[in-house]
């Protein structure tokens, strides 16, 4: 739909710009995977941080939910 259109417009822009990205790299499903191991490494480091760092957790889960 709509969405799979824009999409395409931007890969195109960007290939267009010569900006290399995670997903255009990868493909979308490999990106998404490198995406989420990334996450996982950094909510592992926040863990000493306790409640402290849930804003952070919070931002990582927005990344990934925003950039799908």
């Amino acid at each position: 739909g709509r969405r799979k259109k824009e999409e395409r417009k931007k890969k195109k822009e960007d290939i267009e710009a010569g900006k290399a990205t995670l997903r255009s790299l990868m493909g979308p499903k490999r990106a998404r995977e490198y995406a989420e191991g990334l996450i996982e490494q950094a909510e592992n480091s926040l863990q000493i941080f306790d409640k402290k760092a849930d804003v952070l957790r919070s931002l990582t889960a927005f990344v990934l939910d925003r950039a799908h």
